[in-house]
């Protein structure tokens, strides 16, 4: 939770400030939810690209904010939409998502968010000296997606960990050039072990991407760096989200 003084402060930490309205709402699964927004001024104060992300403020009674970190997916720059997809658990975020209906409005900033690897992702399409392998889980789904289809023609191999039955309903943006292999996390090889074995086949020096629960992302970067090699110039990591013990 923010006081509206933490809230002031991240706008003149040079953050852009847009109203993201509802514009429809499609459920993916009975755990996913994609709303899609008209992003109001969000284009103005930046170009989309894959990985864009804006944290939105949650209203939590009368002197505090909930903030969160959501992806912009399949923007839109010419009609300045965009989707926003929320997996469901408890939390005011998603009760937010659960009930939002067309019209209701929230609050964004635009602050910290950069491309992958500090390439352009043109650069990544057109290299062809390295393949990619992605990691992901339901959270981050949203931003391999964004990445996936912009990387169309690219190599790609993306491998998701489910953690409900339905996760399965939900698509992952996939083109013939994209191998992806879907993993149970409380059954079967785990993301961790899928991923390192992706990375092993790949071929020499891939550049991956890794973004899971916090403890899986750690444990993944450290396998990755001392069994692979895997050098911080290839490597993006970020604990998505940190399960409660």
């Amino acid at each position: 939770m923010l006081s509206e003084l933490e809230r002031i402060l991240v706008r003149t930490l040079g953050s852009g400030q847009t109203t993201l309205t509802v514009l429809s709402k499609e459920w993916l699964s009975d755990s996913f939810v994609r709303v899609t927004v008209d992003c109001g001024q969000l284009f103005s104060f930046t170009p989309a690209f894959p990985t864009l992300w804006l944290r939105l403020w949650f209203p939590a009674g009368d002197a505090f904010w909930h903030q969160r970190a959501f992806t912009i997916v399949g923007a839109d720059e010419q009609r300045g939409r965009a989707h926003i997809e929320f997996t469901l658990h408890d939390g005011i975020a998603s009760d937010w998502a659960r009930a939002a209906e067309p019209g209701w409005t929230i609050q964004a900033s635009l602050l910290g968010s950069k491309t992958p690897w500090g390439l352009h992702v043109d650069e990544l399409a057109t290299s062809t000296s390295k393949p990619i392998v992605l990691v992901g889980d339901m959270a981050s789904l949203p931003a391999m997606n964004s990445l996936l289809g912009t990387l169309v023609t690219t190599p790609i191999t993306a491998v998701v960990e489910n953690r409900l039955a339905s996760d399965a309903q939900v698509p992952v943006c996939a083109s013939s050039r994209h191998q992806v292999i879907r993993c149970q996390h409380d059954s079967g090889p785990s993301v961790t072990d899928v991923a390192a074995q992706c990375v092993a086949q790949s071929g020499d020096s891939p550049r991956v991407w890794v973004a899971l629960e916090a403890g899986k992302t750690r444990s993944l970067v450290k396998r990755l760096r001392a069994d692979y090699g895997i050098t911080k110039t290839d490597l993006c990591s970020l604990g998505y989200w940190k399960a409660v013990a």
